[in-house]
């Protein structure tokens, strides 16, 4: 467990104590900002882990499947190692997606598919050949 925590603080991971809840009287986050994306690491317990890269500067729902791009949970020792194998924003490899598309957008008017997905009908535009 130290020496996942020391590799946190080693890797330019900022700590701060944050509040609890009822099971647990108090937690961590650290936290390590690159150019556009946030590292977070929330420790509530040694077995009870989570990290996440987001998206930085869209809004402040950081955790929200809309603007993570890499996510893992676990014990800290285990996720700390999966941490490390993730590569900097920017290079090969490293995650830059969201999981999940932001809700603005739709799949093209066929076969019904806009209406199905999008809640709106799909606008016929005539063509004219010459």
């Amino acid at each position: 467990m130290n020496a996942a925590l020391n590799y946190l603080l080693e890797n330019r991971f900022k700590r701060v104590d944050a509040p609890g809840d009822d099971e647990v009287a108090r937690t961590f986050l650290f936290f390590r900002i690159w150019p556009g994306y946030l590292d977070l690491l929330h420790l509530r317990a040694e077995d009870d882990v989570t990290a996440i890269r987001s998206l930085a500067g869209r809004d402040d729902r950081l955790f929200d499947d809309r603007n993570v791009v890499w996510r893992a949970e676990g014990p800290l020792v285990g996720v700390v190692g999966e941490l490390r194998q993730v590569p900097a924003p920017g290079l090969p490899g490293a995650p830059s997606r969201p999981f999940t598309a932001p809700s603005h957008l739709c799949v093209p008017a066929a076969s019904g598919f806009r209406e199905r997905w999008c809640g709106r009908p799909a606008v016929r535009q005539s063509r004219r050949w010459r």
